[in-house]
């Protein structure tokens, strides 16, 4: 009887060890699964033109992930940052990253504008995309994008988030992050290299 005890004792005693076993296990990669930036909303479909004069659209952007910014280029407030911080993405995100700056002041910022700036802030143009259009396909990329900004005036400059997307393969929005937060731009790294890395949604 003892040892048949004793024999249920060290039965239990190993099957809480596996238990306490599973749970550290489940500690140290559960979370890498938890942690995936889940999908919130589509991305806008557009159709505009880069800074070479040419056609782009988001079907350029198929099959690629890709992060965005709303900017103009006589911006002195929010932009320079934001313009910094894309450029220092450009040199740190894997390669199959795009990044696409969309000018908010199409009526200042045409192609040739667009194509200086992208030199003047060392744009890679096989990646980063400097875009602009007519003023009502700005406004609805914007609002598809849930950015939306406000209409400048000779007293007041064009008003706009500060926020960059971060896009999916699939066209789908999986993050928004301030650009003029340190820990936000740290965490669009980590996402940016995880959908980068994990093509169709795959983990």
């Amino acid at each position: 009887m003892a040892n048949k005890q004793k024999i249920l004792t060290t039965g239990l005693w190993a099957i809480l060890l596996l238990a306490m076993v599973g749970v550290v296990a489940g500690k140290l990669f559960w979370p890498k699964s938890q942690n995936v930036p889940e999908v919130l909303f589509p991305a806008a479909n557009f159709a505009l033109t880069d800074q070479n004069g040419q056609a782009f659209g988001n079907d350029r952007l198929s099959g690629k992930p890709y992060i965005a910014a709303f900017v103009f280029t006589q911006c002195a407030s929010i932009c320079p940052k934001m313009t910094a911080e894309m450029s220092r993405l450009q040199g740190e995100l894997p390669k199959e990253v795009q990044l696409i700056s969309f000018s908010v002041d199409p009526q200042r910022d045409t192609p040739a504008v667009l194509k200086q700036y992208a030199a003047t802030h060392k744009a890679d143009e096989a990646r980063w995309h400097f875009l602009t259009g007519d003023r009502d396909a700005i406004t609805a990329v914007a609002r598809d994008m849930k950015l939306v900004f406000q209409d400048g005036s000779a007293d007041h400059p064009i008003l706009h988030s500060p926020r960059i997307l971060l896009v999916d393969d699939k066209n789908q929005i999986r993050g928004t992050y301030n650009s003029q937060m340190p820990e936000d731009l740290k965490k669009l790294v980590e996402d940016a290299k995880y959908i980068a890395g994990h093509p169709g949604g795959k983990s």
